[in-house]
């Protein structure tokens, strides 16, 4: 199933800037077209990498395979850099097949930049620690907190049963500060409009009861 979690997240709650639908070559018309693409050279891979892991960095024992993926895979990358300049930031290495195949697919899934350079850091090069996951988990649940905060408590269901009530990606600290700040600004203006209308109501009462007075 293809599945673009960061704009759907975003679409969902109306945020801005959250994933990227990046602009595609002609002879791709749809991201799940990358994306279908990208499972048969995943499904090659398993021949030659690690059974239990194709983005390991292992090493090929076909050669000519290794080459013809990555030639295709780069082939991709180059057109899609060229419409989408902001691609060139991500910062992965053209020969590593455990890099180019996910940089690919974090394209194809929407994900911006920021969660591309994050995924192949704490995923394929393995840089994080146990401190790292733990802030990382807890940021995820202070945005899940401040999601509840915006609804009402009976669309709270609807949220879970939809899977929109967490960030279901690995989002950089960039982009769940973005998040959180988004959010923050929906539950302040839910706390202003609250506010007005409290005023308001008082307002209305006691206007209707100096009317009832000059009565």
């Amino acid at each position: 199933m293809f599945v673009r979690p960061a704009l759907e997240f975003q679409l969902a709650h109306g945020l801005t800037d959250i994933g990227t639908d990046y602009v595609l070559p002609v002879r791709w018309p749809s991201a799940e077209a990358i994306e279908t693409h990208l499972e048969k050279w995943g499904d090659l891979a398993k021949e030659f990498l690690h059974p239990l892991e194709i983005l390991l960095p292992s090493k090929w024992r076909n050669k000519s395979a290794e080459k013809e993926v990555l030639t295709d895979l780069n082939t991709i990358l180059d057109e899609l850099i060229q419409l989408n300049p902001e691609l060139k930031s991500v910062d992965y290495d053209r020969t590593k097949f455990a890099e180019v195949w996910p940089v690919l697919q974090g394209v194809a899934s929407g994900f911006n930049t920021d969660d591309i350079n994050y995924f192949l850091e704490i995923r394929i090069r393995n840089k994080t620690s146990e401190g790292h996951e733990i802030e990382r988990s807890s940021a995820k649940n202070k945005i899940y907190a401040k999601i509840l905060l915006v609804y009402p408590a009976e669309h709270h269901q609807h949220l879970q049963d939809h899977f929109i009530d967490h960030m279901n990606w690995i989002a950089s600290p960039q982009t769940v500060q973005n998040v959180q700040t988004q959010l923050d600004e929906k539950i302040r203006a839910l706390e202003d409009a609250a506010q007005t209308s409290a005023v308001d109501y008082v307002t209305a009462r006691r206007e209707g009861a100096s009317r009832n007075r000059t009565l």
